[in-house]
């Protein structure tokens, strides 16, 4: 017995989908710029409203006019998975 399941690719195609993706880099590498761009590129296939979670003390906040980002959540210490797990939900 296996632990999952093959999908004829006609039915998986009509599955609703998500992305997880992830950006790694030193502080100053783009990766908030990179981030916004790459939302913006897939919110121009989809649609969709664009939100940003901020862990940079509104770092963040110049960008969002430019990217058109719909929602903004700021989070601020302690950080923790728990905590960034409550981000996601709150901004969802």
């Amino acid at each position: 017995m296996t632990d999952f399941a093959i999908v004829p690719g006609s039915e998986a195609a009509l599955r609703p989908w998500q992305l997880i993706i992830g950006l790694t880099g030193p502080s100053g590498a783009g990766k908030t710029v990179s981030s916004l761009r790459l939302a913006n590129g897939i919110r121009e296939v989809v649609g969709g409203d664009l939100g940003a979670i901020d862990t940079e003390s509104g770092r963040m906040t110049r960008h969002l006019k430019n990217y058109g980002v719909n929602w903004y959540l700021e989070l601020r210490a302690p950080f923790g998975s728990l905590r960034y797990l409550d981000a996601v939900k709150a901004l969802v």
